[in-house]
């Protein structure tokens, strides 16, 4: 399978989850790096980013549950309950990051009149 595109237009799921495990892997991954990679300048940034990256993580680590499930033909629903909690614990994270990078924007007076 060539994308994504043509594996939903195929509407097999065998196909969809397939080209899911294929890519998102790797993508995955790379990306991650990349963020690891960033050195912040100042402690309360570097917060803000550990916040992120933990975000990313825990994303990550729900999206390869839920495939594992999805492509276990003896799977139970205790795998992909996990793995939506785990998503939820995502979540969090990323509502955490969203608030507190709002604050320190307010802080810093970059947000907007309009936003404020």
């Amino acid at each position: 399978m060539k994308t994504y595109t043509e594996a939903i237009k195929s509407q097999n799921e065998q196909i969809i989850v397939t080209a899911l495990l294929q890519t998102l892997p790797t993508k995955n991954n790379a990306l991650l790096e990349k963020m690891k990679a960033y050195k912040a300048e100042t402690t309360e940034v570097k917060e803000l980013h550990n916040i992120y990256i933990k975000a990313v993580e825990l994303r990550k680590e729900g999206y390869a549950q839920m495939l594992e499930a999805l492509t276990t033909k003896v799977s139970d629903e205790s795998a992909t309950d996990d793995a939506i909690a785990k998503l939820g614990e995502s979540d969090t994270k990323f509502a955490e990051f969203e608030t507190k990078r709002n604050s320190m924007m307010k802080d810093l007076g970059l947000v907007n009149a309009n936003e404020k």
